[in-house]
């Protein structure tokens, strides 16, 4: 009878401890952290603060738990990050430099760069380039400027050649043409705009920037603006100095499709995987006075359609 109560009780031991193993085994470990995501960017331009909240809103619409980190001082990139979404050319530099040391797993999203090459640099970059495709280009140019279908263009060719000839061809089946004027050196700008004053009806510019900068920009302008050629302008910037129009882009929209971009990534897709976007639609800013010297008049359609207006 002894023997029988300690059996029973051996028994009933083992099969509390089974239970109890069975029970920890079953309970729901801790949560697994959010991934982070490093945001870098200069929070002081109203443009990426757009395009953060873009970006943001389709991780929130698509239920996405994320743990942002606002890198604003362009501060060192944790070990543990999973994102990073690196705006500008300063920011894209900075954050492949950082990662490649301290987030190498990290994979990047870089935007608000014409430089495809810099966007592709890093073995875990994607991204979209902020450039218009040529045949685009020359659609919002024909809508803007109809009157105006022999175009210059001021290039160097050992940066733009490639971009010339694109335009070339797609101006060709538009019955469009482009001059197009070789710059090789700062010597050589005048005798090219000379040229395009006697052969252009506008002068086009392009992310060349031997060609186009600060230091070329008011005698570009300026002769623009004496020779009646309207000049299409490449920024904001440009549009407030005195271009007659450029491209501009709706940034909330680009962070939105940088979100989407993330979604995949955050999915399991690599970054490298994923080819260099570029912005789904555009939006162009007017200035009228500019518009008013080259007795030049826009229709209301054109005007209400900017997303801003000098004037």
């Amino acid at each position: 009878m002894k023997h029988s109560k300690i059996s029973i009780k051996n028994v009933l031991t083992t099969v509390i401890k089974i239970v109890v193993v069975i029970c920890v085994a079953i309970m729901p470990t801790s949560a697994q952290e959010p991934p982070i995501i490093n945001l870098v960017y200069n929070n002081k331009l109203a443009a990426y603060q757009q395009l953060v909240s873009g970006f943001k809103s389709v991780l929130a619409k698509n239920n996405q738990q994320v743990n942002y980190v606002e890198n604003i001082d362009y501060s060192a990139i944790a070990s543990n990050t999973r994102l990073i979404l690196a705006l500008g050319s300063k920011a894209i530099n900075h954050t492949q430099t950082k990662a490649s040391n301290q987030a190498a797993t990290a994979d990047i999203i870089a935007t608000l760069t014409l430089n495809t090459d810099l966007i592709a640099s890093a073995n875990n970059s994607t991204g979209i380039a902020i450039q218009v495709p040529s045949k685009r280009q020359l659609q919002w140019h024909q809508r803007i400027l109809p009157d105006a279908k022999r175009i210059g263009v001021l290039y160097d060719p050992k940066n733009s050649q490639a971009l010339v000839d694109e335009l070339t061809i797609a101006a060709e089946s538009m019955s469009l043409k482009i001059i197009a004027v070789a710059v090789h050196a700062p010597t050589e700008l005048s005798a090219a705009l000379k040229r395009l004053g006697r052969e252009a009806d506008s002068i086009l510019s392009i992310p060349d920037n031997s060609v186009y900068s600060g230091k070329t920009a008011k005698a570009i302008l300026l002769f623009a603006y004496r020779n009646k050629l309207p000049f299409v302008g490449m920024s904001r910037a440009w549009v407030k100095a005195g271009a007659i129009y450029a491209l501009d882009w709706d940034y909330f929209q680009l962070g939105q499709q940088s979100g989407t971009i993330a979604l995949d990534i955050l999915a399991g897709k690599k970054a490298k995987a994923i080819a260099i976007q570029y912005p789904t639609s555009e939006q162009y800013l007017l200035n009228l006075k500019t518009a008013e010297q080259l007795k030049i008049d826009f229709s209301s359609n054109i005007i209400n359609g900017a997303s801003e207006v000098f004037q």
